[in-house]
């Protein structure tokens, strides 16, 4: 099931992930986000060997995952969280990229590639909006990425 995020423009490489702290900072007052945790998630998914990426994203739990989805919708459409989450969205479109290698297709054809997407940014938002989550709704977003050892950053204080 693919979370429908706000239509706020085409999605382009933004190339850095200097963007994503940049552009939530001004966002990020008392707001509860956590941009630290997502850009370490596109890190690590950046040196994850492409069969342990796909098999995280194909092992994630469906079980009941309709209420955690719905609560993750909620917490992204607060106006704090909202750009910071397309910007988190494009990060992840931009590091499947790798899945277009030969190896990646391979792996993953081109059309089951939607479902590794979904998994993906299911758990970059989960990260995202982690302190407005309940720990169980967080367990089954972030589904088989746990094995990535996949934990919320400590978020800072706001200002």
């Amino acid at each position: 099931m693919r979370m429908r995020m706000p239509d706020i423009g085409r999605r382009v490489g933004t190339g850095s992930m200097e963007l994503l702290r940049e552009s939530t900072e001004i966002i990020k007052r008392g707001a509860k986000i956590s941009t630290q945790s997502v850009e370490q998630f596109i890190a690590q998914l950046l040196i994850t060997p492409l069969a342990e990426w796909h098999h995280c994203a194909t092992h994630a739990s469906e079980s009941d995952a309709g209420a955690a989805t719905r609560a993750l919708e909620h917490a992204i459409r607060s106006p704090d969280s909202l750009f910071a989450a397309w910007l988190a969205c494009d990060h992840v479109e931009t590091a499947l990229y790798r899945f277009r290698s030969v190896e990646g297709r391979r792996l993953c054809p081109p059309s089951r590639l939607r479902e590794v997407r979904i998994a993906t940014e299911r758990a970059a938002l989960a990260l995202l909006v982690r302190e407005s989550l309940r720990d169980e709704h967080f367990r089954l977003l972030r589904g088989g990425f746990a094995a990535l050892g996949l934990t919320p950053s400590p978020s800072a204080p706001p200002r």
